[in-house]
């Protein structure tokens, strides 16, 4: 794919041939917010303190210490300050290839569909969710071994990450809900990209709906897919440097607050007929 969505990050997490990195992090004191964004890396959010909230796919929920946030590659979310709360957490990155090839059996088995999200996994895990104490402490054997860095320390990492992935999908594979990429969240994926593309003229709702395959629906769908994805103030938005890309000066307000499609319409009117 040539040309890559403006809500999709690109950056590279760890060395090219150890695609792996932890990120500790605190919200507001780091920044007030992790705008909405996805990534073809898998993500886990430790939060070591404090709350917050967390957005996964289409869903918010208050985040506490302790809890355990997983996004699979491909999955929109976001993160944002709760109140007057400070949360801190450890951002967990790595590749899933990372953990095995292409001839691998367990690649076939459980990390390409994975990758796919044909093997749905939990969003969260919290203190007291079924296998969360062997999950949480493979977790915490792995930002260990990063953190001492020992001779061997990648194969520790390696092996932690495994072992949390296996308790995962033996508790969970065959009762998780389905992953939170959805249909709807690909088709705002492309409704944004299309604001993006195309921020300098004019646009229509009927044209944003047609992108993502919405014509049957219309404006009305359109604006039920972005009334999910209510998330986030916008203040804290444009607070971030993320959004300096000029096309969030409209493609965001989506995100920022409930609407009805009156107005839906209206947002769109200073760019769409």
């Amino acid at each position: 794919m040539k040309k890559q969505t403006f809500l999709q990050e690109i950056r590279k997490h760890g060395a090219d041939r150890f695609p792996f990195n932890i990120y500790p992090c605190t919200i507001p004191r780091d920044f007030f917010t992790v705008p909405l964004h996805w990534h073809a890396s898998m993500e886990l959010i430790f939060v070591k303190k404090g709350t917050g909230i967390i957005q996964s796919g289409l869903t918010s929920n208050i985040a506490n210490a302790g809890d355990i946030f997983l996004f699979v590659p491909g999955t929109l979310h976001a993160l944002k300050r709760f109140e007057d709360h400070v949360m801190e957490y450890e951002n967990i990155i790595f590749d899933l290839e990372l953990l095995g090839g292409s001839s691998d059996l367990c690649a076939e088995r459980y990390l390409l569909p994975l990758q796919s999200g044909r093997l749905p996994l939990p969003d969260c895990l919290h203190p007291d969710s079924p296998c969360y104490q062997t999950a949480s402490s493979c977790l915490k054997e792995a930002e260990e071994a990063n953190r001492l860095k020992l001779p061997g320390y990648e194969l520790a990492i390696k092996g932690a990450l495994l072992r949390f992935l296996s308790i995962l999908i033996a508790q969970y594979s065959q009762t998780a809900a389905a992953v939170s990429d959805t249909r709807d969240t690909r088709r705002l994926k492309l409704v944004l990209q299309l604001i993006t593309d195309h921020f300098s003229e004019n646009l229509s709702v009927e044209a944003a709906a047609a992108v993502c395959q919405c014509i049957a629906h219309g404006r009305f769908r359109l604006c039920q897919m972005a009334d999910a994805a209510v998330n986030a103030d916008a203040d804290q938005h444009h607070q971030n440097s993320r959004q300096k890309h000029s096309a969030v000066k409209l493609a965001l307000p989506l995100f920022s607050c409930h609407f009805s499609p009156s107005l839906l319409c209206h947002m769109f009117s200073p760019r769409c007929k």
